[in-house]
């Protein structure tokens, strides 16, 4: 019997880029992200409440993303 070929794992890394969205998180991130340009200038604080793998890193560097678009 010839030796297995090595399994290959995918990695379960956020996704940075709202083009690379494919689960629907980009529409959820870009309503954060005007909450959060809408902010007072005293602060605000925000949190994204998820299970482990649910995507709120995902989320966060989608709004991370749209909030780098907005004019300071």
């Amino acid at each position: 019997m010839p030796p297995a070929a090595p399994a290959t794992l995918s990695a379960d890394l956020p996704l940075s880029l709202p083009d690379e969205d494919r689960l629907g998180y980009a529409s959820f991130a870009q309503h954060v992200a005007n909450a959060v340009a809408l902010a007072s200038p005293d602060g605000a604080v925000f949190g994204l409440h998820g299970r482990a793998g649910s995507g709120r890193t995902t989320v966060a560097n989608f709004v991370r993303n749209r909030l780098e678009a907005v004019p300071s």
